[in-house]
């Protein structure tokens, strides 16, 4: 009996449909014609490009999902793809890239992005539950992919995803396979170490779209409580975006409301023309996270960050392969949770260097 080991790759890509009520709901919606909004989160896998023009796999399952269950509908497509971030910065920006549509799907793609020590586990739980819980009770989908090498966070995401009860998609168990049996070239799939080229998002697509049909076809199930207890932590649910937009320091001191990079472009930067004086800013919160340009210019220079008076970190914007990239650092817990006074000044030696504050994050 010959075996259709393509047929085998696409059956392997699905871990589970997970509990299919709020993606039936989805379905059902759009068949009726009701506007229906699909959300893609990611890093710059996801994220639009030009070169692959309309074959990028969100782009792609977009277009299944339009022709087989809303021809005729009104679908809204939202690609909240954003390059070189983790879920960190995707949780920060939740509420300014996804919860505002009100989506009834929203696909999560962070699996090379993120790290595995214990903070990045628990920030990915907390974006889970807090687009669980949000408004619109979206569907959830996880995507799981790989480098070539190997690296993918779908170990701990996966175990996430079980406790909660969500669709997973792997292209890194559907490929693996056929990569070490030399059936395929991962070459076939990227021309890097990590990015799909366009036959590589052909068949990212395929294998979500292989998941419509699998649960198109699947009885309804009945919605279930999300569970109390979380798996890892939910300490960051609440994240919140803080930018030039939303607030007024106390004093910009050296600093000044710039147009910053096109992802956060209401951020604040050095003023060189400006002295050396502190950036200072009162703020309620448990957990304080910065967002901040990195990049290979040597003009680029280091902040020192004090909260109460206390030195908590300098952060660097110079990175010898940073290219204008937003980066995301942990900056301070308190797990009481209080006003604080935030202290932000160059550092020394670097005081007539630039840097980029993009946001801040903090719940």
């Amino acid at each position: 009996m010959t075996v259709d080991y393509h047929k085998e790759m696409v059956k392997r890509s699905l871990i589970s449909t997970g509990n299919n009520h709020r993606m039936k709901k989805a379905i059902d919606k759009a068949r009726n014609g009701e506007n229906t909004t699909i959300v893609y989160l990611g890093g710059s896998i996801t994220m639009r490009k030009k070169e692959l023009a309309d074959r990028g796999y969100a782009d792609a399952s977009f277009r299944f999902f339009k022709e087989n269950f809303a021809p005729d509908g009104r679908l809204t497509y939202i690609n909240s793809g954003m390059n070189g971030t983790s879920s960190l910065i995707g949780l920060i920006r939740l509420e300014r890239d996804v919860e505002r549509y009100h989506p009834d799907i929203v696909f999560i793609e962070f699996s090379v992005n993120d790290s595995k020590d214990s903070l990045s586990r628990e920030i990915f739980e907390s974006m889970v539950v807090r687009l669980l819980e949000s408004e619109s009770r979206p569907a959830i989908v996880l995507l799981f992919l790989q480098s070539e090498g190997g690296y993918s966070c779908q170990g701990h995401m996966q175990v996430i995803g079980e406790h909660y009860k969500l669709p997973m998609i792997s292209v890194c168990d559907a490929i693996q396979e056929e990569i070490e049996a030399g059936r395929m070239k991962w070459s076939e799939y990227a021309n890097d170490n990590i990015h799909p080229h366009a036959r590589g998002n052909d068949l990212v697509a395929l294998f979500i779209s292989n998941y419509y049909k699998v649960v198109d076809k699947e009885a309804e199930d009945e919605e279930e409580e999300i569970p109390c207890k979380p798996f890892y932590g939910t300490a960051y649910k609440d994240m919140r975006l803080l930018d030039s937009s939303k607030f007024k320091p106390l004093t910009t001191g050296g600093f000044i409301s710039f147009d910053t990079i096109s992802d956060f472009p209401k951020g604040w930067i050095r003023d060189t023309h400006r002295e050396n004086t502190s950036f200072l800013l009162k703020l309620w919160f448990k957990h304080l996270f910065i967002i901040y340009k990195e990049t290979g210019s040597l003009n680029e220079g280091s902040i020192i960050l004090s909260v109460d008076s206390d030195h908590v970190g300098t952060f660097s914007g110079y990175r010898t392969f940073g290219w204008n990239n937003p980066t995301a650092k942990h900056v301070f817990s308190d797990e009481a949770g209080q006003e604080h006074l935030v202290d932000i000044r160059m550092a020394k030696g670097d005081e007539a260097k630039e840097f980029s504050l993009l946001a801040l994050g903090y719940c």
